[in-house]
């Protein structure tokens, strides 16, 4: 073999090994971001090596771990890589890599929030809650798990619901994709006095007011809006193809003149105010305040 045919050979063999690299990163990092947890072993069976190193010290293993982090602090990503060595909390026998959430004392407190009001909400059975709660809990850095399992834990540990709510995720999920793909839906539904019926409709708009989520039907595209309660529907049995709406519901409207449901014809109605004026204008959007000038009476206009 001639030195050109070995340059040529080894340049292509480069090529090959550094396709091969980043490939195998590229499946590394996704494995990573998607929450999968990163061994020694693992990396063997991804890379599809063998190695006769007792105490897994390959090179090639720890280039590609410092690639991936390289790469994150480089693009500022809001993860980091977790090696044994940097968390005291993980024994360095596991020899366990994950990313995890960076520390943000901003998305702590969001997330606080975001769980009392979820939580007060009572829109969910508790097992639901509980993994909802869940799910905001692990957005966060490890050190900040905990620090956000007590600030919520005496809101979670005394929740409250209906001891009838049925699981409503399943359900929440079905029909936002109808409402996005412009679907019928062939379903079950309870009403108020305990009695099922089967109705053909197409979900509009979901939303969610006092304790329940509610779902904008039309029976017809040319029909005036239904509510359902999402709780109340109990099965969805056939979803077929629809049309785009004809008319839309505004659910801005909706709240700015709605109090209890939609039923019957709009009114205006005027009351005496005898607790804090603002506390009645901000439970009743676009009222107006004013003073009886012949008794004094605060009066309120919803």
């Amino acid at each position: 073999m001639t030195a050109k045919q070995k340059a040529e050979d080894a340049e292509t063999k480069s090529k090959v090994d550094n396709r091969a690299g980043t490939e195998r990163a590229i499946e590394l990092t996704m494995r990573l971001l998607k929450g999968e947890k990163i061994t020694y072993n693992r990396w063997l069976d991804i890379a599809a090596k063998e190695t006769k190193q007792p105490n897994k010290k390959d090179r090639t293993f720890w280039r590609d771990l410092a690639d991936i982090e390289d790469q994150l602090d480089k693009t500022h990503y809001n993860k980091r890589l977790l090696r044994p060595k940097r968390d005291p909390n993980i024994p360095n026998a596991e020899k366990i890599y994950q990313l995890v959430n960076c520390p943000d004392k901003v998305r702590l407190v969001r997330m606080i929030a975001l769980a009392h009001i979820i939580l007060a909400s009572r829109a969910l059975n508790k097992t639901e809650m509980d993994q909802l709660v869940t799910t905001l809990q692990s957005t966060l850095a490890l050190n900040e798990q905990e620090q956000f399992k007590l600030a919520v834990a005496g809101d979670q540990g005394s929740y409250v619901t209906s001891p009838r709510r049925p699981p409503l995720l399943a359900y929440l999920g079905q029909i936002t994709a109808a409402i996005e793909q412009h679907q019928r839906l062939v379903f079950t539904y309870q009403n108020a006095e305990g009695e099922s019926k089967i109705h053909e409709a197409q979900p509009e708009t979901l939303f969610f007011d006092t304790y329940y989520f509610y779902v904008v039907m039309r029976l017809k595209p040319e029909a005036d809006y239904l509510l359902f309660r999402l709780d109340r529907i109990t099965a969805i049995k056939e979803v077929k193809s629809g049309a785009v709406p004809q008319q839309h519901f505004r659910l801005r409207e909706y709240r700015q003149q709605t109090y209890l449901l939609a039923m019957g014809e709009p009114i205006v109605f005027s009351f005496k105010c005898w607790i804090s004026p603002q506390t009645a204008l901000e439970r009743f959007p676009g009222s107006t305040e004013k003073v009886d000038s012949k008794t004094g009476d605060t009066v309120i206009t919803a």
